[in-house]
């Protein structure tokens, strides 16, 4: 795994992805530190970084909570 610079307020797939991962944990346990997000905060995000899924994890991920929404 290289090292990737990135400029200022860009992150990779992989970030993106694990903040809308993190994100529906906090709407599921129903965390305070959650805000006001939806299901669609984390559709929408995981969709964009989905990035390489060779087996699938990430669009299933996305399924799941297109279903739960």
């Amino acid at each position: 795994m290289g090292t990737d610079i990135k400029k200022a307020g860009e992150t990779t797939d992989r970030f993106r992805f694990s903040a809308a991962v993190a994100a529906w944990g906090m709407i599921l346990r129903g965390s305070k530190y959650r805000g006001n997000a939806t299901g669609e905060d984390v559709v929408s995000p995981a969709s964009g970084a989905r990035g390489s899924d060779p087996d699938g994890y990430r669009a299933e991920f996305i399924r799941l909570v297109q279903a739960a929404k």
